[in-house]
């Protein structure tokens, strides 16, 4: 019943908003009209004049609503008796299948009525004789109750009196709105016209609500719980749109609440494409109906569907009060549900296809992956989304100490200089990561010293770019204070060994009275544990007292 529905409003809204495309897209009812006789079933569209294009569309809207009311005639004249000729004749009439109903009053031998069934909804005249013909009967004293009272109807009914016709008989809307427009009103009255008298009624009182479909048609629980004016039928606020003459349409917003087509008051999905076609082909225009946007967003991701989120928040209508609503939409959808796209490829190969930053997609991800403590693939995306401040940050705090103490110095070397050519983005660079790349630059120098018979750097060199680096160690510890672990300290402590070792051993190696002393007083400023400065200390003193000793001798 509501995917039926949605088919009728897809035509509806084709019927009403498109410019001449009405031919050969609707399926027989083997029922004429003369209204329809303008369909042809033609490949492509022919040449319309547009003076007779409002006759056109009226024709392919009465073929619309002959389509959608057919299961309700059907249903009614399934539950009539066989001797219900008229009835069922009269009930054909409010569905508008005129072949079927000329076809049994001729069946019945009833020609004249057939006659005049075959002109139904035709001439004003005709219309006009029919009521003269009732008139003249009251007026000469017809004993009505010798006619049957279907019958008279029926003549009611030809007549253009649709509300003597009806009597106290309930019926949809629909089908109301299409006595109104086959039976009582000229046959070259446009929609809008049409639409504004069956307004008109409702507001009077004297036509049926347009009940949503799935309240209508639905349980009678739901039918029950509905109030007037509460909420109208989509295709009713389609046929409103269609007529409206005033640059704002008020009824935009009910028109495009969930209620309107569907009973799941989260259910967007349609309404929303629905809007993007209206709009497409100017229908309206409107900048206030963000809450039809965000309530589809909230619908899908309800529904896990985070690519279809992002492609509705794309296609928000700018507003210039909030120019960057687009960017935080997709940022926010991006990051909270992280865990469900990243782990599907189809949804992260779609959301990159649309062409949402991949900056923002790896910023994405390395918070998440730094949420569940998985710092090293954290590090990885923050370079990738090019957020050089927090990845030196992960990189500081996180993961370069356990990288360092592992022995793993080629991931340590790649991931610094990686952030190098980015270092004036980075606070504190010569404090945090930029150590590590001094490290090594010291750490090679003095390897390569020690290895050559001749030493190309001086004393003073050494003892200044060593004790630069110790001073740096001290700073940095004290900058970054708590916010590295304990581990990241004995990393410290460990570089600070590995250079006083190289920078002693190179000094012993030299051999100069001026060399050693230089060694030893940058070596007592580094981060060392207070044993080893201890036992450096006591090295200093021996070599000390040897050099006296070598002196007074």
């Amino acid at each position: 019943m509501v995917l039926m529905h949605q088919v009728m409003v897809w035509e509806l809204i084709k019927v009403l908003f498109s410019v001449t495309e009405f031919s050969g897209h609707f399926k027989p009812l083997n029922v004429d009209d003369e209204e329809d006789v303008m369909h042809d079933d033609k490949e492509g569209t022919p040449d319309i004049d547009m003076e007779a294009l409002p006759l056109v569309r009226r024709a392919a809207f009465s073929h619309w609503l002959r389509e959608s009311v057919y299961h309700r005639v059907q249903d009614e004249i399934s539950c009539l008796n066989e001797s219900s000729d008229l009835r069922h004749i009269f009930l054909l009439l409010t569905g508008r299948q005129l072949d079927a109903a000329v076809e049994l009053a001729a069946f019945r031998g009833d020609v004249r009525l057939g006659c005049l069934l075959s002109q139904a909804g035709g001439s004003i005249v005709n219309r006009s004789d029919i009521s003269r013909q009732l008139d003249l009967w009251r007026m000469n004293g017809l004993d009505f109750n010798f006619v049957e009272k279907d019958r008279i109807k029926l003549y009611e009914l030809l007549s253009g009196n649709i509300q003597g016709a009806l009597g106290s008989m309930k019926l949809d809307w629909k089908r109301y709105l299409g006595l109104l427009m086959w039976y009582q009103l000229p046959p070259n009255t446009s929609l809008p016209e049409i639409f504004h008298a069956y307004e008109q009624l409702l507001e009077e009182g004297k036509a049926p609500y347009p009940v949503p479909m799935y309240i209508d048609e639905g349980p009678s629980e739901d039918s029950m719980n509905w109030r007037v004016g509460d909420r109208f039928d989509l295709s009713y606020y389609l046929m409103l749109l269609h007529g409206n003459d005033d640059n704002e349409f008020k009824d935009l917003k009910t028109m495009f609440s969930a209620f309107s087509s569907a009973h799941d008051p989260l259910d967007y999905h349609m309404i929303w494409h629905q809007r993007a076609i209206l709009e497409a082909v100017g229908a309206f225009s409107s900048n206030d109906l963000c809450i039809l946007d965000m309530s589809l967003v909230s619908q899908l991701l309800c529904l896990g569907q985070c690519h279809w989120a992002i492609y509705v928040a794309l296609h928000m209508p700018y507003h210039e009060n909030y120019p960057y609503l687009h960017a935080r939409l997709i940022r926010e959808i991006l990051f909270q549900y992280c865990e469900i796209w990243s782990t599907e490829e189809t949804q992260r190969q779609f959301i990159e296809d649309l062409g949402v930053p991949s900056s923002w997609i790896h910023e994405a991800i390395a918070v998440y992956f730094n949420y569940h403590r998985d710092h090293s693939k954290a590090l990885d995306h923050f370079l990738e989304s090019h957020n050089w401040q927090r990845a030196h940050s992960v990189f500081m705090t996180s993961v370069t100490h356990s990288l360092f103490l592992s022995g793993d110095h080629s991931e340590i070397w790649r991931l610094s200089t990686s952030m190098e050519n980015h270092k004036s983005e980075i606070a504190d660079w010569d404090l945090g990561a930029g150590i590590y790349i001094s490290f090594y630059h010291i750490k090679s120098t003095l390897q390569e010293e020690s290895s050559m018979d001749e030493s190309d750097m001086s004393p003073e060199a050494k003892h200044v770019a060593c004790k630069d680096f110790f001073d740096r160690l001290n700073e940095s510890l004290a900058v970054w204070g708590n916010r590295i672990p304990v581990d990241a300290r004995a990393t410290y402590s460990k570089m600070a060994e590995e250079i006083c070792t190289l920078l002693l051993s190179n000094g012993e190696k030299g051999g100069s009275a001026s060399e050693v002393p230089l060694s030893f007083k940058a070596v007592v400023g580094a981060p060392l544990p207070e044993d080893l400065r201890s036992c450096h200390l006591q090295e200093a003193i021996s070599l000390f007292t040897y050099f006296l000793s070598e002196t007074t001798t």
